[in-house]
């Protein structure tokens, strides 16, 4: 993330200048754009008077990966001395790990603090209003835990029955998609989302996955056919994100 600051004095009223230092970066106002979204220009201008008192946030992703340490970055500068602060980076690869949150009367978990366990890491964050998460993660990554900050469970110990309460959590196995066109890819986007097509994300097309399919349609307009067609197809790829 990077914040700029408002200028001082406040009387300063010249445009702020973003400006990425290569073709390896890009910024935008969101942490995760939309898949239309289109980045800030490469040249981003800014008025000093719009910038709100605790400065204005905006997120940078890489486009290329790095070929050494610290090779690309932006730098901050005004509209006549353009060269100002920098900050440099490197840019590693990465996958962004997408889930669909629902409790038990199948609402949506909207809202929510997340914690994500993976390795020696932890990210932290908050589920959107449809109750999805998005967290970008390490692109080897293969297990992690999720825990809800909000939600608790009891349990009884063995031997001593005392009720204990913890924060809720769950193991997660991630692996790569498999393209949309394809039952596999498809049964474990609609999982992910909240439409459960089956525990074996496999391309058995099974009455579960067609449920799953007819779930995903109606909550989106569009006639339950229980189908994997083209429209299908585009529209999870629009709602998952790829």
């Amino acid at each position: 993330m990077l914040i700029v600051r408002r200028p001082k004095p406040s009387t300063f009223n010249r445009d702020l200048i973003l400006t990425a230092l290569n073709d390896n970066v890009c910024a935008y106002n969101e942490e995760i754009p939309a898949p239309d979204q289109k980045p800030l220009p490469k040249r981003y201008a800014m008025a000093s008077n719009t910038i709100p008192m605790d400065g204005r946030k905006l997120f940078a992703q890489g486009e290329n990966i790095s070929q050494a340490d610290r090779d690309t970055g932006f730098q901050l500068g005004v509209t006549f001395e353009p060269d100002g602060d920098r900050v440099v980076i490197t840019v590693t690869p990465s996958n962004i790990l997408t889930l669909r949150l629902i409790d038990d009367l199948d609402h949506h978990m909207g809202n929510v603090r997340f914690r994500l366990q993976v390795g020696s890491q932890q990210f932290l964050g908050t589920t959107n209003d449809q109750g999805i998460l998005e967290q970008r993660i390490p692109p080897d990554t293969g297990t992690a835990k999720l825990f809800l900050e909000d939600k608790t469970v009891h349990h009884q110990e063995p031997g001593t029955g005392n009720v204990v309460e913890e924060i809720w959590s769950i193991d997660l196995q991630i692996k790569p998609l498999e393209p949309v066109d394809k039952t596999a890819g498809a049964k474990a986007r609609l999982n992910n989302l909240g439409f459960f097509a089956g525990m074996q994300v496999d391309d058995n097309f099974d009455p579960q996955t067609e449920r799953a399919l007819q779930r995903f349609q109606t909550l989106y307009e569009r006639i339950a056919t229980g189908e994997l067609d083209t429209p299908t197809q585009h529209m999870l790829r629009e709602k998952y994100g790829s």
